[in-house]
């Protein structure tokens, strides 16, 4: 399933790029510049809560209704696994690095699809994570 957001979320990224208008380019600017106070601040939650909106706006303005209903949908089925990525030591400064990816439209969907494959990756590694063992300060179970 994550291989069908990565090509979702490239495709938004890309057409978000070469269609967004100005007044939605600046406010997802400000928005995602806002966030930056959520990393510093650790707000797990609340930079979730942002990270959703961050998305809905991009796929947004993509200005395809179906491409942002199957955007969406995918994305719900995969809510539980894209949210225990920010469980892991140091993903909300990565993800907002992530975010900060501009470019035209070929490159907001390269950037989109390594997005998508890091919070695969950072999903894996949290559920192979065992409950029961310690975690140390960069993540590794001893």
């Amino acid at each position: 399933m994550f291989e069908s957001m990565t090509e979702l979320e490239a495709i938004c990224a890309r057409f978000s790029a070469e269609r967004m208008t100005t007044a939605e380019r600046r406010a997802l600017e400000i928005e995602h510049q806002a966030s930056a106070r959520l990393v510093q601040l650790g707000a797990e939650e609340d930079y979730e809560y942002f990270n959703t909106e961050f998305h809905t706006r991009l796929y947004r303005g993509a200005h395809s209704k179906h491409i942002y209903e199957l955007t969406v949908m995918t994305r719900s089925r995969l809510a539980p696994f894209r949210r225990a990525q920010f469980m892991l030591p140091g993903r909300l400064a990565k993800s907002w690095q992530e975010h900060d990816m501009r470019g035209d439209g070929a490159a907001a969907g390269h950037a989109a699809k390594d997005h998508v494959s890091i919070v695969s990756e950072a999903s894996a590694v949290f559920a192979a994570v065992d409950p029961m063992k310690p975690v140390d300060s960069i993540g590794m179970s001893s």
